[in-house]
């Protein structure tokens, strides 16, 4: 069983090896790169991510980033990506739990458009 919560900066090392392990040797370093960039930016803020946990494990993450839409400036609106689930614990659920939880809170927030960098397959089935 997992359980999610929001990421904080102690998370980011496991967070970063999440996403090497995930998209390995070639895409791995530089997607765990960018989540430390934009985690640490704070032009990037506000950044929400989440992280799907088991007795205090990084199973998955998932990150929202705050976008401008011009020209609405007025608009609130977020980039979904990167996602991650440890490939032991592909198909459990983790992953969507992780799209769900980030969107619910994201529109609760008052954003309204969400745009994803990711496999249109998966991704579509959340309306994205």
């Amino acid at each position: 069983m997992h359980s999610i919560r929001a990421a904080t900066t102690h998370d980011i090392g496991a967070i970063q090896a999440l996403h090497r392990t995930a998209f390995g040797d070639a895409e791995g370093p530089v997607i765990a790169d960018l989540v430390a960039r934009l985690s640490a930016d704070p032009s990037a803020a506000p950044v929400h991510a989440w992280v799907a946990t088991d007795a205090g494990a990084v199973l998955g993450h998932v990150l929202f980033t705050a976008v401008r839409v011009e020209p609405h400036p007025t608009r609130r609106a977020a980039i979904l990506c990167p996602l991650a689930v440890a490939p032991e614990r592909h198909m459990t659920g983790i992953g969507s739990a992780l799209v769900e939880h980030g969107l619910g809170t994201l529109a609760d927030a008052g954003v309204d458009l969400v745009f994803v960098l990711g496999d249109p397959r998966y991704y579509g089935r959340f309306g994205v």
